[in-house]
This record gives C-alpha cells, sequence and structure tokens, in this order.
C-alpha cells in the first residue's frame, strides 16, 4: 500500500515484508529514483522533485516484490 494517493510532496508505502528498496519509474518505463531502505515495514519517499505525472513504484523485499501506481500532482 502506499499513501496519499494522488501524493504532493511525499509518498509513504507500507509493506507486510520489510522494505529494502523503493525503485521510481515514470510511464515510459525510466528509472527517476532508487531509494535503500533499513529494513522497516514503511518508506518515506520524497516526491516533491518530480514533475507531476503518473509513475510506478518498485517496492523491494526479502519475500516479495510488489508494484504500485502513484499520481503525483502539484
Amino acid at each position: 500500500k502506499l499513501f496519499p494517493n494522488p501524493a504532493n510532496s511525499q509518498v509513504t508505502v507500507y509493506s507486510q515484508d520489510k522494505i529494502e528498496s523503493v525503485e521510481i519509474y515514470n510511464m515510459s518505463g525510466k528509472a527517476i529514483k532508487n531509494i535503500r531502505e533499513n529494513g522497516l515495514n514503511t518508506a518515506t519517499v520524497k516526491t516533491q522533485d518530480l514533475p507531476s505525472g503518473m509513475y510506478t513504484f518498485r517496492v523491494i523485499s526479502r519475500e516479495r516484490i510488489d508494484y504500485l501506481k502513484v499520481l503525483i500532482q502539484r
């Protein structure tokens, strides 16, 4: 899960498993950011430097990889 959606300046990602990293991709599939995490079940991602648009968050944990869509609105 992630919250809020749509988002403005940050997104909080929740996972059942401990998050190792969060990768952000634009709708063209280009990697925009890669954030290493410290193994908690939540991660806060700053999005104020991203232009408005739809993005895919790839949330990687030891157990699984989840793909979540988020809309950034200014």
